[in-house]
């Protein structure tokens, strides 16, 4: 929280909270050598022929899938009807979702593109890095910085 309000370059915050464990580490953007190592690996990944083999399985799956989603939706909501029970509520609507939460197994799961990792400025470091952020933020750029 600290460090978000000091990057909307805020003139006072107030945290109103039951406890403050003090600092812990926070997420970092990733470098530019990390970033371009990271394109390098996806590009890798998504130009591999078993990703694309496995990606086009799966696609190839979805129309399947989705049947099987409506038919075991249908099945389940006649099931609480005669139950007296509401339709069925998903958290989500996709069709992965939905076949999680019926208990659906895929042929060919889905395949994702990579993620970025993420990255961390470690709890020893995070006072520090919070102390050049409030010098860059308010020294170097001008801002009034209270005593």
């Amino acid at each position: 929280m600290t460090q978000l309000a000091l990057e909307q370059n805020v003139d006072a915050v107030f945290f109103i909270t039951g406890s403050h464990s003090g600092y812990s580490r926070i997420r970092r953007y990733m470098t530019p050598e990390e970033s371009a190592k990271f394109k390098e690996a996806k590009e890798k990944r998504l130009n591999d022929p078993s990703y694309l083999a496995a990606r086009a399985a799966y696609v190839a799956e979805v129309p399947e899938m989705r049947k099987k989603v409506e038919e075991a939706n249908k099945k389940l909501n006649a099931e609480r009807k005669k139950n007296g029970l509401p339709p069925k509520v998903y958290s989500l609507t996709s069709v992965n979702a939905m076949a999680k939460e019926l208990g659906l197994k895929w042929k060919n799961p889905p395949v994702s593109e990579p993620y970025p990792p993420a990255y961390y400025i470690e709890e020893r470091n995070v006072e520090d890095y919070l102390k050049d952020l409030v010098e860059e933020i308010y020294d170097k750029r001008g801002g009034m910085r209270l005593p």
